[in-house]
């Protein structure tokens, strides 16, 4: 499932924008980033999650660079493993994802870490 940008996220990127371009009274190359930037956040998603797996990979904004992260619930908290390192998922992505995506994929995350899984299934 694909987590979305905020509306308001993207929203405010154009709106910056456009009190660039009235600033500049033209062509303007900050301007033209916040547009860029904007236009991405309301297209792009900031994240899918695959249930079938529990992996949650980040998307980068430009380009085809993405992160995937083990996503598991432990002591409350979503914690993500990559690597063999196990870290909270910043407060900051509740913020800046859209709610719905953000509760629809909090309802399917694993509540075991995925070494716990391994050892269930064996």
């Amino acid at each position: 499932m694909k987590i979305r940008y905020k509306t308001a996220v993207g929203g405010f990127q154009l709106l910056v924008a456009a009190l660039i371009f009235a600033a500049e009274r033209g062509f303007s190359f900050a301007g033209s980033v916040f547009i860029l930037v904007g236009a991405l956040m309301l297209t792009r998603p900031y994240a899918v999650f695959d249930e079938s797996r529990s992996t949650l990979t980040f998307t980068a904004l430009l380009g085809p660079h993405s992160t995937e992260n083990d996503a598991f619930i432990e002591d409350g908290e979503i914690m993500l493993l990559r690597k063999g390192k196990k870290r909270k998922l910043p407060r900051a992505f509740a913020w800046f994802a859209n709610a719905k995506d953000f509760e629809e994929m909090l309802g399917k995350v694993c509540r075991n870490p995925p070494q716990e899984q391994a050892r269930e299934e064996s």
